[in-house]
């Protein structure tokens, strides 16, 4: 199996393949934790790595992945958008996880 790594596979595992140190946020009730407010984080490119990881698994002919399907309509946006320069907004990602829920997972 070939396995290719770009940057921002890179910058997700040093983001996300290790326990965040930040300040915890917790619900004022009850006190469970609900987050982790991190600083120093580049949320563009971690944006683009979770896109990519959709992206990917949608594209992908493996069975694991056989019920993450993004559509065509929207693969080529997705992978578009993956690659554009310019910066991608927290809006325009929730987009494209909300845009049809039946179709993305």
């Amino acid at each position: 199996m070939l396995i290719v790594t770009t940057e921002l596979d890179e910058y997700g595992w040093e983001i996300l393949g290790k326990p965040l140190k930040g300040q915890i946020i917790a619900d004022p009730v009850t006190g469970v934790e609900l987050a982790i407010e991190v600083s120093g984080v580049d949320t563009d490119k971690l944006r683009r790595f979770i896109l990519s990881v959709l992206w990917r698994s949608s594209v992908s002919i493996l069975d694991v992945y056989s019920n993450v399907s993004l559509g065509t309509k929207f693969q080529k946006g997705v992978q578009a958008r993956i690659f554009d320069p310019k910066p991608l907004s927290l809006r325009r990602i929730l987009n494209v996880f909300l845009c049809d829920r039946r179709t993305v997972l």
